[in-house]
């Protein structure tokens, strides 16, 4: 499976609606688990939204293979 050219296009679309309505726990996990595959682009994603809006209240709420891959994904740069 390969994310096609609209997945990257509307990037900014679910940003704002990430910044709008929030990330919910179980969407944030289900993305994450995405870090170690071919659609990896939905993990960073999610992380970048999580480093720059959750607390450490919130990223301690995540499952351990969630945080697992949050930290893995954030220390790609």
């Amino acid at each position: 499976m390969c994310l096609d050219f609209d997945w990257f296009s509307l990037s900014d679309k679910r940003r704002f609606q990430r910044e709008k309505y929030g990330l919910s726990i179980s969407e944030a996990e289900s993305c994450l688990k995405c870090y170690n595959s071919t659609v990896y682009p939905i993990a960073n994603e999610v992380a970048d939204f999580i480093r720059d809006h959750w607390t450490s209240e919130q990223i301690d709420m995540l499952n351990l293979d969630a945080q697992k891959a949050l930290f893995v994904c954030l220390g790609r740069k």
